[in-house]
């Protein structure tokens, strides 16, 4: 058993390593046949509207997934605590929705090296470009600082990647401040979107 777990994990290493080594030259999505058609291009407003669809349906029917009741808390505010890894979790929310939106018309692949870190969402279309997806969690212990750091996270990664457009999506718990850009952050370039997603668990 275990000759066969290393084996699959070798087995896993290698193809990652294959994967980067085919993104890195440019490799693009082929159809299953010559006989089928082309996909339809998924432009980048297209897009960014399915980010904002996947943020109303957070907001409006999943937000809790992201949080764990504790008990022992006598405050209110303090009752909710984030889950295990809520990253992980926002992640493969996310995967999920773009994999059932767009269907063959994007490969959604996570932790693709770049330079000095991975990405956590990385769009590859048939048309050959490429988009970025950074996320992260704000609030309940989550500096905005460090949430809107993903901006510089993507810029880096765009550069090494030769992308043209990365989107920046911030699952924002704050009570008071949802959706405020820090005041000494300046605006991010046109070649980077931020879209918010409201996860507070309980607004009054």
């Amino acid at each position: 058993v275990t000759q066969d777990i290393n084996a699959s994990q070798d087995c896993r290493e290698l193809a990652g390593e294959w994967r980067e080594k085919a993104l890195a030259a440019g490799g693009i999505l082929v159809p299953k046949s010559s006989a089928e058609s082309q996909p339809t291009p998924v432009t980048s407003s297209e897009f960014e509207d399915a980010l904002l669809e996947f943020s109303r349906n957070i907001s409006s029917g999943q937000r809790m997934a992201f949080w764990r009741k504790d008990k022992n808390e006598k405050k209110a505010e303090d009752k909710h605590k984030w889950v295990e890894r809520p990253e992980q979790r926002a992640k493969e929310l996310l995967q999920a929705f773009l994999t059932g939106k767009f269907g063959s018309r994007v490969e959604v692949l996570e932790e693709i090296a770049a330079g000095a870190g991975r990405i956590d969402l990385y769009l590859v279309f048939p048309s050959g470009s490429r988009m970025i997806v950074e996320l992260k969690m704000l609030g309940r212990g989550y500096s905005s600082t460090w949430a809107y750091s993903g901006e510089d996270q993507i810029l880096h990664y765009m550069q090494n990647k030769r992308s043209h457009l990365g989107f920046l999506v911030i699952f924002d718990a704050r009570k008071h401040d949802f959706d405020k850009r820090p005041d000494t952050r300046p605006p991010a370039p046109t070649t980077l979107r931020v879209v918010s997603v409201d996860v507070r668990p309980e607004v009054k």
